[in-house]
């Protein structure tokens, strides 16, 4: 064990003003989905809009 050595998951734990993980952002979905229908995906878009409702982004 290093002493001093703090992983992302420490880092974010202890802010109360950060985010631990940015599925929690409707933007980021939205951007997932737009690209996913650019490029005809759209199984891969319907499949985003499902996991973003699921985890119940803002």
């Amino acid at each position: 064990l290093i002493i001093g050595t703090r992983t992302p998951y420490h880092s974010a734990q202890n802010c109360s003003k950060c985010r631990f993980d940015r599925l929690e952002t409707s933007s980021y979905w939205l951007a997932q989905i737009k690209l996913a229908d650019s490029v005809s995906k759209h199984f891969v878009s319907a499949s985003y809009f499902r996991l973003a409702s699921e985890s119940k982004a803002e």
